[in-house]
């Protein structure tokens, strides 16, 4: 058999049959992809799903009105002496991520309290973009978390911690329990939330909120001493088995945290 010569040519040959060829093999991809995708529509049209979609898209238009009515109310709030165009990056990112979040009201409101926020002279410097992907991590109850903390300004905190007797082992529980300070300490009245660790490990990652463990204030031994005595009673231990303990902690926001609730939460 005869060697076919190796030169550009025949290399530029093979590599052109090469591409037809995977062209010629992706559409016929494609096609029974497309078949395959049509059939999860039809299951997905059947569904509640489906119904739950047809919906959503139904009710979009009026969604979006809604929200760009909250928008206007929240600028007309602004003097007009401070208004500014927004940044063409905060209001394109904006605008889509509020678009995928009508039916978030958490998601939404803050998204619009950034592009408000950006419209503003007395805050535009202080609308980071990196915000718009903090948002996008929080839960519900991360908000909620945020909400009261901005509320309260700071709280003493406590993890209870329960310990086998005759081990050393200590289980630290998956809550922190807060207590509003500025109540009337020692009183019924005073505010106690349970709070998930999962909440709080979260926004001490984003840099949100500061976590001191082991850190207290001095002046509150008897708001720590309440907090303590009324939820050590949730946990239905025996105590000739377990000791129930605690660590004294201050919850509060950082720098970046009290910016953040300033453009996002205002």
């Amino acid at each position: 058999m005869d060697e076919i010569p190796i030169n550009a040519d025949t290399v530029n040959k093979a590599l052109d049959i090469a591409s037809e060829s995977t062209k010629e093999t992706r559409k016929e991809i494609d096609k029974t992809a497309a078949k395959g995708f049509s059939k999860i529509v039809q299951l997905l049209n059947a569904s509640p799903i489906g119904r739950k979609i047809d919906l959503y898209i139904a009710e979009r238009p009026f969604k979006m009105e809604k929200a760009l009515e909250e928008m206007r109310f929240k600028y007309e709030k602004i003097p007009e002496e401070n208004r500014i165009e927004p940044s063409s990056y905060i209001a394109l990112k904006c605008a889509n991520e509020i678009n995928y979040s009508l039916d978030e009201e958490y998601l939404k409101e803050m998204f619009e309290n950034i592009l408000v926020s950006d419209m503003d002279d007395r805050k535009t410097d202080r609308v980071l973009p990196s915000y718009l992907e903090i948002i996008k991590q929080l839960t519900p109850n991360d908000v909620k978390f945020l909400k009261l903390l901005k509320e309260c300004g700071s709280f003493c905190a406590i993890e209870i911690q329960v310990k086998t007797n005759g081990t050393q082992g200590i289980k630290h529980l998956d809550e922190f329990f807060v207590y509003d300070y500025k109540n009337e300490y020692g009183k019924e009245k005073g505010k106690i939330e349970k709070v998930n660790s999962l909440v709080v490990d979260t926004l001490s990652y984003l840099n949100l909120i500061e976590n001191k463990i082991g850190t207290f204030y001095p002046q509150r031994e008897i708001e720590y001493n309440y907090l303590f005595n009324n939820t050590k009673v949730l946990y239905d231990l025996d105590t000739s088995l377990y000791t129930i303990t605690h660590e004294k902690c201050i919850i509060e926001f950082t720098k970046l945290g009290k910016n953040f609730i300033d453009i996002c939460l205002s």
